[in-house]
């Protein structure tokens, strides 16, 4: 079932699309470069106190690491259902869950509140995020890309890597604002929480955006070709396809097995023989039923191999349907002299 060509996008509605994207894209990496702010200015101290400073501040780089690892297992799911979903719904997902665990960050507890937990339940996080991450990245450059039109298409899908950057950007702004205004023991205490908390109200604002873009027009194409061949499906009687396909497997299966046995030293020699003339005719027949095929798509061929005699069109149909049978001859009874197993 062909569907209708795509119709171009009004600049405007594209324009809108693009402006989405990059803005939760760079939401997303906001909140994935501030992370890492953070590691190398409080986490040693407030979730690694008991090591060394210098393996405090590796231990708390380490966290950070983890969510780039993380981020190739985000792109196989994501990618995954978003090709069945929707790349929409897939979108809105990766930034809930970055959102969700960067607020989850700047309200947790510290080393020295719980303990142990609290370095765990960070790493936990950060591989939230690493995850989410490594959906919204490509999900948001293919969403634009298809939405574009052919011969722009590439420039409107760059903008949403600009997002990268201008995440680190703001995650670093902010960063400087508030130790430019707070003292060294209030941004320790309670003042690296204010930009993770501020992740919120960014994702708030992001999904009012994403929420109002289209889905795909490539993907709603996709699914209604997928739902039109499942009616076509559904509408075969029960049994059609292993009719169908009945010729196919049971001639590759018996053409194997005969293989099987020409190839067995055991087989008696005159069964070999038997099995070998009859796999030659079994050829013979297949290049005559690829020959009637090529004589019904272009009756022009047979005029040419044959001018006195017209394409034999039906004849090569009945023949084929006449002799269409399991092609594995009965077994054979031993020659005299040779005792059956």
């Amino acid at each position: 079932m062909s569907s209708p060509a795509t119709a171009p996008p009004a600049p405007n509605n594209l324009k809108r699309i693009v402006a989405a994207s990059l803005i939760g894209t760079t939401i997303e990496w906001y909140d994935f470069f501030l992370y890492g702010s953070a590691a190398a200015l409080v986490f040693n101290k407030l979730f690694f106190p008991d090591s060394d400073p210098l393996v405090g501040t590796l231990l708390s780089f380490l966290t950070y690491a983890v969510g780039f690892a993380a981020r190739p297992l985000g792109a196989l799911v994501f990618g995954h259902y978003g090709d069945r979903l929707g790349r929409k719904k897939l979108l809105v997902l990766s930034l809930l869950l970055m959102g969700g665990a960067t607020f989850a960050i700047g309200l947790l507890p510290t080393h020295a509140s719980i303990g142990a937990a609290a370095p765990v339940l960070l790493t936990v996080l950060r591989l939230v995020q690493g995850f989410a991450l490594g959906g919204e990245w490509g999900g948001a450059v293919l969403l634009v890309s298809e939405h574009g039109d052919a011969e722009r298409r590439g420039f409107w899908a760059s903008w949403p890597q600009t997002g990268a950057p201008a995440g680190q950007l703001l995650a670093t702004g902010v960063l400087s604002l508030l130790t430019a205004v707070l003292s060294d023991a209030a941004f320790g205490s309670w003042g690296w929480r204010i930009p993770f908390l501020l992740s919120g109200v960014l994702v708030i604002v992001g999904l009012w955006i994403r929420l109002s873009v289209d889905e795909s027009p490539v993907f709603q194409q996709a699914r209604e070709r997928a739902e039109a061949r499942k009616e076509d499906d559904e509408r075969l009687p029960p049994g059609a396809a292993s009719r169908t396909h009945y010729n196919a497997g049971g001639d590759g299966g018996a053409h194997g097995g005969e293989h099987l046995l020409l190839r067995d030293h055991r087989v008696h020699p005159g069964l070999r023989d038997r099995l070998g003339r009859r796999l030659q005719a079994d050829r013979a027949q297949r290049r005559a039923h690829r020959l009637g095929g090529a004589l019904r798509r272009d009756p022009g061929l047979g005029r040419a191999l044959r001018p006195d005699r017209p394409p034999p069109r039906s004849f090569m149909g009945a023949r084929h349907r006449a002799v269409d049978v399991p092609v594995l001859p009965p077994w054979p009874t031993p020659p005299p002299g040779l005792s059956s197993p």
